[in-house]
C-alpha cells in the first residue's frame, strides 16, 4: 500500500497539469541537486544513504548497507540529467566495497532512485531528501515531544505538591 501511494504521488507530483490547474514541478537542474542527500528504501530500515553532490554533479556517496557495520564510499564522478531523469557514474573507493550502479527520477526536492549491484543481481529502490528538510523535521517532532514530556513532568509535580 505504501509502495503504491509513494508511486501515485511521484506520478501526482510531475504530471504536466494537476486538477487545481497549477503548472508541474520545474524539471530540476544539477545546482538545485547541490547539497546533501539522506535516505533509504521505504520497504526496508536496513540501508541508509548519504549523496553530497556540488554544482557540477560530482561528490560521494556514502552507504551503511548495514546497521552497526562500517559505511562504504563511492566516488560520484558525473552526474547526467535529462528532464527528470537522473544517473550518476559511481566507483567503489573503498577496498571490499561493491561496484554499484545509481539511476532514477530527480525533482528539486526529492530523489526517487534505484541502486544495485554491477556484478551481483540486486537492485532496490530508494528514496532521499535533502539533509536540511530531514533535519528539520527531527527537530520539529522532537521539539514537540520534549515540550510534552516537560508538560507532563510539570503535571506530576503539582500533584505531588497537593
Amino acid at each position: 500500500m505504501r509502495n503504491l501511494l509513494l508511486m501515485f504521488l511521484a506520478i501526482f507530483s510531475v504530471s504536466s497539469v494537476n486538477c487545481f490547474g497549477l503548472s508541474k514541478v520545474p524539471e530540476p537542474k544539477l545546482s538545485d541537486l547541490a547539497t546533501s542527500w539522506l535516505g533509504g528504501s521505504p520497504q526496508s530500515t536496513l540501508e541508509y544513504f548519504r549523496l553530497e553532490l556540488d554544482e557540477s554533479g560530482r561528490g560521494i556517496l556514502v552507504v551503511q548497507y548495514l546497521p552497526g557495520y562500517p559505511a562504504s564510499l563511492y566516488e560520484v564522478s558525473s552526474t547526467k540529467l535529462n528532464g527528470y531523469k537522473i544517473s550518476f557514474e559511481v566507483q567503489a573507493m573503498d577496498s571490499g566495497a561493491e561496484p554499484i550502479f545509481l539511476r532514477g527520477e530527480a525533482l528539486p526536492f526529492q530523489l526517487n532512485l534505484e541502486v544495485g549491484g554491477v556484478e551481483r543481481t540486486w537492485k532496490k529502490k530508494i528514496i532521499l531528501e535533502k539533509e536540511a528538510r530531514v533535519l528539520e523535521r527531527i527537530q520539529v517532532v522532537t521539539e514537540r515531544a520534549v515540550k510534552v514530556r516537560q508538560s507532563q513532568h510539570t503535571e506530576n509535580l503539582m500533584r505531588q505538591n497537593h
